[in-house]
């Protein structure tokens, strides 16, 4: 009832009654999906964040209703009013206090689809001369499956078969298909992800393609140079490397000073370990013997280390590093002719003369 009668009877006044009344309906909806949804999930509590979000969801519409229906039971005591013509006749008196109303109503399912799995994903996926049909696409946790809607120009897009998925879910999409994946795209939820809800919401475009494996290569020595060379591509790294790279075949040269250099092909089509030992490049050493008065002495043996590796005068080649070496020869009248241990410090890839005097004793 209106204290008006004839405002009562115009259509605009009807018309208010009626949004009026359909707030307060819509308000209550709201506020009953939260509590629904709080009722058959109540794990989504356990986080701090949503626990905050829920409560500043659901407390100001709680608040609105209450104060409404405080005031509500007053007027219906002071004009004899029932329910349905008291509310929809007060508010319609209060245009402030309804469009406050629909501010709440508005908050109420924001929140809601804050809570309520209403989402579902769309993901474009470009291939490369692919079926769609050989292409999966899938959601985690949870692996919940998408499915083709259409083709595009060089790709296809794909929608999670049902809405799954409340807004801020942590979410990780990975597409694959035979030899080829893609990278995984973690959902970042946009503000304006609700206008999406009916088409799903878009994660963008993702190409496939060959996957990446850990490649890990150990080098002797420490500090040598590894190029890595796949599809005219040449990347060097110095030392130790684990690396990722996509499956087929690459070249591996590694290089370093005074070692000879190591290449190989390697196949990549899982984890690859490998040790690589370059071999040090020998160096090169001529011995010369002479006596007191600087007359060369050829006949004599040269020791290396303990062994017989040859004689003065001959290119001896040997590994860098230092060495112990002694030349020696007993003649047949009893003279020996002597060099006792000295050291010789040998250069990778160089070529030294040693020239020792040899001192004389018996044998």
């Amino acid at each position: 009832m209106s204290s008006d009668p004839a405002r009562a009877r115009t259509p605009g006044w009807k018309f208010g009654q009626f949004i009026a009344g359909l707030s307060i309906v819509v308000l209550f909806i709201g506020i009953a999906l939260l509590v629904v949804a709080w009722l058959f999930d109540p794990a989504f509590l356990a986080r701090t964040e949503k626990v905050a979000a829920f409560l500043a969801g659901l407390i100001p519409g709680t608040a609105v209703a209450a104060v409404v229906g405080r005031h509500l039971a007053r007027r219906l005591r002071e004009h004899h009013w029932n329910l349905s013509s008291g509310l929809s006749s007060w508010l319609a008196h209060e245009p402030l206090l309804l469009g406050l109303v629909w501010v709440f109503i508005v908050v109420e399912f924001i929140a809601a689809s804050f809570f309520v799995p209403i989402y579902a994903l769309r993901l474009e996926v470009v291939r490369l001369g692919m079926n769609p049909g050989d292409v999966r696409v899938v959601a985690s946790p949870g692996g919940l499956p998408f499915t083709l809607v259409k083709e595009t120009s060089g790709g296809a897009l794909y929608r999670t078969a049902k809405a799954g998925f409340r807004w801020g879910d942590s979410v990780v999409v990975e597409a694959e298909g035979p030899g080829v994946t893609s990278e995984r795209i973690p959902v970042h939820w946009s503000a304006f992800a609700l206008l999406e809800v009916h088409s799903g919401y878009s994660l963008g475009q993702v190409k496939l393609v060959p996957p990446n494996f850990r490649v890990t290569i150990r080098v002797t020595p420490n500090d040598a140079s590894i190029t890595i060379r796949q599809d005219a591509q040449e990347m060097v790294y110095t030392g130790p490397q684990t690396l990722q790279l996509p499956q087929g075949t690459v070249e591996v040269i590694v290089t370093a000073p005074g070692h000879r250099a190591h290449a190989e092909h390697m196949l990549i089509q899982g984890d690859v370990d490998r040790d690589i030992v370059l071999e040090p490049v020998p160096g090169q050493l001529k011995f010369v013997a002479v006596n007191a008065v600087g007359a060369i002495l050829p006949d004599l043996d040269v020791f290396i280390d303990g062994v017989k590796l040859g004689g003065v005068g001959d290119v001896l080649s040997l590994p860098p590093g230092d060495h112990v070496v002694h030349m020696e020869k007993c003649r047949n009248n009893g003279l020996r002719l002597v060099v006792k241990n000295f050291h010789v410090k040998v250069l990778a890839g160089t070529t030294q003369s040693v020239v020792k005097t040899a001192q004389s004793d018996q044998c």
